[in-house]
């Protein structure tokens, strides 16, 4: 499955290999599946496809395969509601779309993907506060729409302070 193929990790040897899986992910979308539950591989190679993009600096292409894998993405929500996934799912795509326009120098039209994000992942915490992944992701949505909330994130979940502080570059002293 060309979706299983794509390399997560954020190393030069894994953009090369996902570089080079391109076309192929491009071929394969031509028949993949865009209704129903089989279209988790089609939204999750969209937005591969995406990710690659967006490594390259084709941000408006990017753009384009994100916002495709959202359309998917949300279709799925309403198919399956019952599935959470698929809410974690429109969380990332608005956070990489997001990523993409402030990229772009479009900053408001970012907050707003930051802010569509925030939202779907407070429902989430809402659904399942003692799931430590949504709450850190929730955590970083602030930091996201605004680094100075970096601090009241960590407040929020003390158990991202060290991620919060990586990523932000915030120095904290927690005792």
């Amino acid at each position: 499955m060309v979706a299983e193929a794509f390399d997560p990790t954020d190393s030069s040897e894994a953009r090369g290999k996902n570089n080079r899986l391109l076309p192929h992910a491009l071929a394969v979308l031509a028949y993949a599946p865009r209704e129903g539950p089989t279209s988790w591989s089609t939204m999750f190679i969209l937005q591969k496809i995406g990710d690659v993009l967006a490594d390259l600096y084709e941000l408006p292409d990017a753009l384009t395969f994100y916002r495709s894998a959202l359309a998917l993405a949300e279709r799925g929500a309403k198919f399956d509601s019952s599935n959470p996934h698929w809410q974690v799912a429109i969380a990332e795509l608005h956070i990489c779309i997001g990523e993409v326009l402030k990229d772009q120098g479009k900053r408001p039209a970012a907050r707003d993907a930051y802010k569509a994000a925030l939202a779907t992942r407070e429902r989430l915490t809402k659904i399942d506060p003692s799931n430590v992944d949504w709450r850190h992701a929730l955590a970083e949505c602030y930091v996201n729409i605004d680094p100075s909330l970096a601090l009241w994130a960590i407040a929020l979940d003390r158990s991202v302070a060290t991620l919060l502080c990586k990523r932000t570059k915030v120095l904290v002293a927690l005792r």
